[in-house]
Order: structure tokens, then sequence, then C-alpha cells
């Protein structure tokens, strides 16, 4: 089973090989939006977390996941249909991927 470190770095390679998130493309955005799209990510992890222990007399779903679903992707920087949750494993994995890329970031400036 591979480790929480090995994860998130197949996923920055992926992001960097397969959608073209290199460190130009990144250079386009600042920190803050790298930031703000981990926290999304690892906000979106742990409602899916907390539905998993939903139980059928739990109300909470009813009155409140609907709006902390929209708080969630609210949250969100960039363009609504580039944010794909999909199981809470995969969004912290994502998440750790951005904490990476808002790292590379930090230490490619320049103008420090």
């Amino acid at each position: 089973m591979k480790t929480g470190i090995d994860l998130i770095a197949q996923e920055r390679n992926r992001q960097i090989e397969v959608e073209g998130y290199n460190e130009q493309h990144d250079s386009q955005h600042n920190v803050r939006e790298f930031i703000a799209a981990a926290i999304t990510y690892a906000k979106s992890s742990d409602l899916s977390l907390h539905s998993e222990t939903f139980q059928p007399d739990d109300d909470w779903h009813e009155t409140n996941e609907p709006f902390y679903r929209n708080e969630v992707k609210r949250g969100w920087p960039w363009d609504e249909n580039t944010f794909k949750p999909t199981t809470p494993l995969r969004d912290l994995v994502k998440a750790g991927a951005l904490i990476a890329a808002a790292i590379d970031r930090i230490n490619g400036r320049k103008e420090d």
C-alpha cells in the first residue's frame, strides 16, 4: 500500500504531466488560490466522511448537508467545472498535491 506522501507525489506528477499544471501554468496563479483549492478539497473530504457515518435518524443531512456542500464549493478559487470531488481519500490526496503546488510557488518566487 502506498503512503500518503506517495499518493500526493503521484497526484502532483499527474497534475503536471496530464493536466499541464506545470511551473509555467502555476505561475499564472497566486499562492492563496492554491491554498483555497486545497482547503476546499480537504473540506469536501471531511463532509464526505461525515456523510459515510450517516444514520437514518440523523436529520443533520436533511437540514445542513446542502448548505455545507454549497459552502465547500464556494471556496473553490477557479472555474466551478474544475472542482471534481470524489472520495474522501482522493480529495485529501488532491488537497495535498495542491499544497505541494503552493509550496513550489513560494519556493519559486523571485521577489521575496
